[in-house]
């Protein structure tokens, strides 16, 4: 049988043995502290902040910027939550201490280090009024406030307003621990999560009705909880039960779930940004959204094999996912550089703003966010056992054929070889 014919046969008995793979049980799930595709979703937030920012907002895809920023706030509160509940499982209590030192050494270098460079680059080259509010905001960037006291809409250029999101998360990271920390069971911290989601959909709807009337400033603090981190928060609660667990691997662990999740994520995100700015319509998308990007996380953790797995475990958007945090804070500058190559937000604008974020974030990560995260492992909490980190190769399923997967399934071997026009054996790994 030449060559091709074995290729065939191979991929054949592979698809089918991916097919009738079993799914993980809840102890499989729970013994996982690495969950590969959620750096590859990281990927997809990152490139879609990015596009926004590039002035492609025109092209449908990149209209919504904070969409992205939505996909980055799911995945933070589902992975933190996941973490928080298996160290308490395990050792019947949080360490706070490690949690937030942790926390510190992987966001606060590289933050104030961007916060420094800014200031420096502002000195340098601001002389016009955005000079003036940049110092005027600084104080709340360095205490992670300017979610709430500095409007970045009020201008056409805020200098770097787009942390907003960064104090949003912060302030998560300040109080969540601390709740699950101090209660008993699970009763409280789900009450707290519907209550923070009770307070974020009726501040929401009260300002999109124009009936929200605590000032700018009390405007801004009132809608500031992030209704998907507090989702991902009970994405995380929900896959920790092994009842709840069974029920969503019903609907979510078949392989083209993922493919189904990410369809539906698309599908409201094309009616949300035809859907008036600052209107009931559009607040009340958001949810149906955030909906559909939760089945997409839990889909991508349930079953590491779906059927995204060809995009989101490929090295290059896992990569990108890795380092999503410093192309987070450094795009700017290079959207800015690029600029003065480039005038024209085009595509080719953005292709090349991508690749030089890519660099930025690439050098920030290698050369000083690792001698930081390198201390992380002092304040490393003990959790359940670490699991194999999964294969790095993007056609890597986790499938391996042996011989005596041959020997035991010789009807579909035949069925494989018959498609390739030969009956001889294959080679096998």
């Amino acid at each position: 049988m030449d060559d091709r014919a074995t290729d065939r046969c191979y991929e054949v008995f592979a698809l089918e043995k991916l097919i009738r793979s079993p799914l993980p049980d809840h102890g499989q799930y729970c013994r996982n502290r690495y969950f590969g595709a959620l750096d590859g979703l990281r990927c997809l937030s990152i490139v879609w902040v990015i596009g926004f920012h590039a002035a492609l907002g025109g092209t449908t895809l990149f209209r919504r910027g904070d969409c992205g920023v939505g996909l980055f706030f799911v995945i933070s509160g589902f992975l933190i939550t996941t973490l928080l509940l298996r160290e308490k499982a395990k050792n019947g209590t949080i360490s706070l201490k490690n949690f937030y030192a942790r926390r510190t050494l992987r966001i606060f270098p590289l933050y104030y280090a961007a916060i420094l460079l800014y200031t420096l680059l502002v000195i340098a080259v601001e002389h016009g009024p955005e000079r003036a509010a940049f110092f005027h905001h600084l104080p709340f960037y360095l205490t992670y406030t300017n979610n709430w006291f500095v409007d970045r809409f009020g201008a056409e250029h805020v200098i770097f307003a787009f942390s907003w999101s960064l104090a949003t998360e912060e302030q998560f990271y300040l109080l969540w621990p601390s709740i699950l920390r101090f209660t008993t069971g699970k009763r409280g911290p789900l009450i707290a999560i519907g209550a923070a989601l009770a307070l974020a959909g009726t501040a929401n709807v009260l300002q999109a009705t124009g009936h929200l009337h605590l000032g700018e400033t009390g405007n801004r603090i009132a809608t500031s909880i992030a209704m998907p981190i507090c989702l991902g928060c009970a994405l995380a609660y929900a896959l920790d039960s092994a009842r709840f667990f069974r029920k969503l691997r019903a609907v979510l662990g078949h392989l083209l779930s993922a493919p189904a999740a990410l369809l539906l994520m698309m599908s409201v995100y094309a009616l949300l940004i035809h859907a008036p700015a600052d209107s009931i319509m559009e607040r009340w998308l958001a949810v149906p959204l955030t909906a559909a990007m939760l089945l997409l996380v839990g889909t991508c953790c349930i079953r590491e094999d779906n059927g995204l797995a060809w995009l989101m475990a490929n090295p290059i958007a896992r990569y990108v996912g890795t380092i999503s945090y410093g192309m987070y804070l450094l795009h700017m500058l290079a959207l800015n550089g690029v600029k003065k190559l480039i005038p024209a937000h085009d595509w080719r604008f953005f292709a090349f703003s991508l690749t030089c974020s890519i660099a930025l974030a690439s050098a920030s990560y290698w050369l000083y966010e690792r001698q930081f995260l390198k201390l992380k492992h002092r304040f490393a909490s003990r959790v359940p056992n670490e699991p194999v980190k999964p294969s790095l190769d993007p056609m890597d399923h986790g499938i391996k054929i042996s011989a005596a997967d041959v020997e035991s399934k010789p009807s579909s071997l035949s069925a494989a070889c018959r498609l390739a026009g030969e009956q001889r054996s294959l080679t096998v790994i």
